[in-house]
């Protein structure tokens, strides 16, 4: 079970029920099972592990005509931890057979995996405090964005790993089943929350020593915050 999964999992299991708070809590002798436990639902499989699609096929033209070749393209969500020269050892050794060239899709999207943000440092700190905020009933960890983003470039451009990702929605399990579906949508309570949590992060990194002050001032931030969304 590798960071940030196993971070996110230390930092609930106080808060968990038994048995997970007991599971949790022993991560170098359990971490194992949690992750093949995890690895079994689709909601948290990419959290753990390298995921892997065929997405797109080329082949024959005619279908009375045996194809010349044959082509390919397999998505990798390369998860932290891992790299992309053990992806392709491990799609070699899959496919085993030399007659079939694997490599990086010069024409592809390709991204190396991203590094893991350390929690302790400042940027973490202001979106946990914005968090509680919005939602006071959230207990803060961090955990693994699954989804790209244009972080990537801020990663790459400034060689740091203080960059962080962070999606303010409340999903439930009909919400997740419409992602890069039908009836794609956000709904808009969410809307207004994700806008709220945006104030609070911006007031938060201007006023790290008083990040949110009680009285007309928060209460106008709500305010703009909900009026904003809803415009």
């Amino acid at each position: 079970l590798r960071r940030p999964m196993s971070d996110m999992i230390a930092t609930l299991a106080p808060h968990a029920s038994f048995p997970l708070s007991f599971l949790g809590s022993r991560l170098s002798f359990f971490g194992p099972l949690i992750a093949h436990t995890l690895t079994r639902q689709p909601k948290t499989n990419a959290c753990v592990r390298t995921t892997t699609a065929t997405t797109v096929i080329h082949g024959g033209e005619k279908d009375h005509i045996l194809p010349l070749k044959a082509s390919a393209i397999v998505n990798h969500r390369i998860i932290p931890g891992d790299t992309v020269e053990a992806v392709l050892e491990r799609d070699r050794r899959a496919i085993d057979d030399d007659r079939v060239k694997v490599h990086v899709h010069a024409g592809g999207l390709f991204n190396p995996p991203s590094r893991v943000s350390d929690a302790s440092l400042f940027g973490f700190q202001v979106i946990a405090a914005a968090i509680r905020q919005v939602f006071p009933e959230a207990v803060v960890a961090p955990s693994l964005f699954i989804a790209g983003s244009d972080s990537k470039h801020y990663e790459r451009t400034l060689a740091t790993h203080r960059v962080y990702r962070h999606y303010p929605f409340v999903w439930n399990n009909a919400d997740l089943g419409t992602i890069h579906s039908t009836d794609e949508h956000v709904r808009i309570e969410s809307v207004v929350q994700a806008s709220r949590f945006f104030c609070f992060v911006m007031l938060a990194a201007s006023s790290p020593s008083d990040a949110f002050p009680s009285g007309p001032l928060r209460n106008n931030l709500n305010a703009s915050a909900a009026s904003a969304a809803v415009h």
